[in-house]
């Protein structure tokens, strides 16, 4: 089975002999064997990031320790106009971290990222994207995948949710200097992608409506969305937006938007959207779902009716993929992953 034209034939939005069922590779359990994966019909999803960053004259350095039975990570700039720091703890059924105190909190925190993101150098690096794509094969696919556009930066990584609210509100100024740099720094990653020889561009923005709001997407995320779009379609490549959260609010705004693909969406009962309201709001799209992870957890029935209720919704209209695209109890692999095959094996034998 050839996942790599049957994942390409559905992310262009073409008719396709089978719906394409994917994982990103770093949550595939150790013990399984990608070629078995290959064989039962799963497709490998690889990410290359074709630019490097530097940063000169900045330090950074990552330390570990416990504190109260707990992991903690942390993270510090060291860079000529102050430090910057940042503090995660370990959160260990799914293996990853909470960052509970981020490295943007003050104005004078905003400046010094300022500083770092005007001197920073973005350089070309496309040896990651050929090593993987020929280690994949006919597996699956390899996205490049660039940095979250600006405003979601700020508000995931450097400053959070409620750091970023109060500097917006006290030092609206200054928070739009620092959009405008990093949003600078993008148009020289984009101008990179331009050469990339990946065919999906993987935005990993992680979109939430009650998060972000209508005004903030439309103002920061989509314009970030339409210049990847005028600089890269041209080429042929396909832009795709992560998106796993709530987007009923938001839904209109993403129908205008140039984003060829919404990978992540998350169907209820997690989600707000069902599979039918997303595919009729969002006609030119190809919709890529990120399998609910609260069913996950179900039995195996349960999970193997859900997923045909999925594809019922679909019915067969082409651009249409189902994806593991977040963490999971490994306990749970072979038994979901078993009820989403054969699921999508009897509506390949139907459709």
């Amino acid at each position: 089975m050839n996942m790599s034209k049957l994942i390409k034939n559905a992310a262009w939005g073409r008719k396709n002999e089978r719906i394409p069922f994917t994982i990103y590779d770093s949550f595939i359990p150790e013990k399984v064997d990608q070629k078995v994966l290959h064989e039962k019909g799963i497709g490998i999803i690889k990410k290359s990031m074709d630019f490097k960053i530097e940063y000169p004259d900045v330090e950074i350095n990552i330390n570990r320790y416990k504190e109260s039975g707990k992991i903690i990570e942390e993270t510090i700039w060291k860079t000529p106009w102050g430090d910057l720091n940042q503090l995660s703890r370990y959160e260990g059924n799914y293996g990853s971290f909470f960052t509970y105190k981020f490295l943007v909190e003050k104005i004078k925190d905003v400046n010094i990222l300022c500083n770092v993101m005007e001197n920073c150098i973005v350089k070309a690096n496309f040896d990651d994207y050929y090593k993987l794509n020929k280690d994949l094969g006919n597996k699956g696919v390899v996205f490049s995948y660039t940095e979250r556009t600006p405003f979601q930066l700020l508000l995931n990584i450097y400053a959070g949710p409620i750091n970023l609210s109060f500097l917006l509100f006290d030092f609206p100024d200054e928070v739009e200097k620092l959009i405008k740099i990093l949003q600078q720094r993008e148009e020289r990653m984009i101008e990179i992608l331009i050469d990339s020889p990946a065919e999906l561009i993987w935005i990993p923005d992680t979109i939430t409506a009650p998060l972000i709001g209508r005004d903030n997407f439309k103002k920061y995320n989509c314009i970030s969305y339409l210049k990847y779009h005028d600089e890269l379609s041209g080429s042929g490549k396909k832009i795709m937006v992560h998106m796993d959260g709530v987007l009923s609010s938001i839904s209109d705004i993403i129908a205008k938007s140039p984003v060829n693909i919404i990978e992540g969406f998350t169907p209820p009962p997690m989600g707000d959207l069902s599979i039918s309201e997303a595919r009729n709001l969002w006609l030119d799209k190809s919709l890529w779902l990120n399998f609910t992870p609260s069913v996950f957890l179900q039995e195996w029935d349960i999970i193997k009716n859900y997923t045909v209720e999925l594809i019922n919704e679909n019915k067969d209209r082409p651009g249409f993929l189902i994806g593991i695209t977040e963490n999971f109890p490994l306990e749970h692999w072979e038994k979901t992953s078993s009820a989403i095959i054969s699921a999508i094996n009897e509506a390949h034998d139907i459709f």
